[in-house]
């Protein structure tokens, strides 16, 4: 297989009601897959809806469509009862794949001595029909099912095609040796090292009600946590991949792309602000709608503070940055792909300190003689904020000059 197995090293799960059963083929080929580096939970039945979030940590799925419920093959063919439990788990495998394509990036391999029909039934659910169209969702014939040779083929065949599971199977690797690395190290200074650091960080927390000290304590806990982690992750070599310009690739690919890739979509408000968010309105202008946003510059230290400083951004054609009149400071800066547009430009002129509300979800911006509610939408990432904070600081410490006359 390409890039050393990669597929094949790791934890993965197995479902199917024979694989204890020493004697079958099914069992023979998942301890021969064992012994060349995959470490397999083997499950007869599809586990309890209540461990579904404890998935994460599998490089890919095996799953056996035709599950004997126990006491089952007992009941006659033909039999209502027996045509029940089949429909029943029919739907329970379906939610199970349903749940696993919706919340984690790995591939499922579904195998069935009668494929016929299964396809159909999956894709009368368009969450995984889309799955099965990207290929996350495979489906062979288990009667065809013969050597472990034969599954590498199957694995090796779906990886070619899959240029990402590549990519984020050799990240992961290496997301996964940091953190160990990290963690190792760490207990290795001192085991009490989590205790200590929030020691550190409650001296400097004093003023303020006991929410707001709660608040910046847990803030500057995870800003630091989260950067001294982050600061260890290594290069990862993706070199050994046959990357392949996708066939009619279009502009609004790139676009929208490279805007999840920068930018956080909020399904879920945070409860508390952070630097990068960005608040939103639509409003119309000579007819046609205008898109305004207004992001927190705020620098993560003064996060915890009663103000915000927002700076507004408008969609642009053009990535030209504006200049002060004789100086060679830059007044805006544009961020490419961003909420669907072309290029974004904020302009440090329109800067606003606000009151941090009650609510972050929502500001309300004075705007001509009245108030405009801007709603909060989600977070521009690093590095692009960082990028973004820095130019808006160069911008507020220019040296002031006179102005030519015109």
């Amino acid at each position: 297989m390409p890039n050393d197995n990669i597929l094949l090293k790791g934890c993965a799960l197995v479902i199917d009601d024979e694989i204890n059963n020493a004697n079958e083929r099914i069992c023979k080929i998942i301890n021969r897959i064992e012994l060349r580096g995959t470490f397999f939970v083997k499950l007869e039945n599809i586990p309890p809806r209540d461990t579904w979030s404890s998935l994460s940590q599998f490089s890919y799925l095996i799953l056996d469509w035709q599950i004997k419920q126990p006491g089952s093959e007992s009941i006659p063919v033909g039999v209502g009862v027996g045509q029940s439990i089949m429909a029943a788990q029919k739907a329970l495998n379906r939610e199970f794949v349903e749940y696993v394509v919706q919340n984690y990036f790995m591939p499922i391999f579904i195998f069935s001595n009668q494929i016929a029909g299964i396809k159909e039934y999956l894709a009368e659910n368009t969450i995984v029909a889309s799955a099965m169209s990207k290929e996350q969702v495979s489906i062979y014939d288990k009667s065809k099912l013969i050597s472990v040779s034969q599954i590498e083929a199957y694995f090796n065949t779906w990886l070619k095609k899959s240029r990402q599971t590549q990519v984020l199977k050799k990240f992961d690797t290496e997301l996964q040796k940091t953190k160990n690395a990290f963690l190792v190290e760490m207990n290795s200074l001192n085991q009490n090292w989590v205790d200590i650091v929030q020691a550190v960080i409650k001296k400097e927390h004093t003023t303020g009600t006991a929410d707001e000290i709660k608040e910046g304590i847990n803030f500057d806990f995870n800003e630091l946590i989260r950067t001294s982690f982050l600061g260890k992750l290594g290069m990862t070599d993706y070199t050994g991949i046959e990357f392949k310009k996708p066939v009619g690739m279009k502009s609004n690919d790139v676009m929208q792309i490279y805007n999840a890739m920068k930018f956080v979509q909020y399904d879920v408000q945070p409860e508390n602000s952070c630097e990068g968010d960005v608040y939103y309105k639509e409003e119309m202008l000579a007819g046609q709608v205008q898109k305004v946003c207004y992001i927190n510059l705020t620098a993560p230290c003064d996060l915890r503070t009663k103000n915000m400083i927002l700076v507004k951004g408008i969609p642009e054609q053009d990535d030209i940055e504006e200049t002060d009149d004789g100086t060679n400071y830059s007044s805006s800066y544009c961020v490419p792909f961003l909420l669907s547009e072309k290029v974004i430009k904020f302009k440090f002129r329109n800067m606003r300190l606000h009151a941090k509300p009650s609510d972050v979800s929502k500001v309300g911006i004075n705007i001509g003689n009245g108030v405009e509610t801007f709603t909060r939408i989600g977070r521009l990432t690093h590095p692009y904020i960082t990028a973004l904070r820095q130019r808006f600081a160069n911008f507020l410490t220019r040296q002031g000059i006179p102005r030519h006359p015109k």
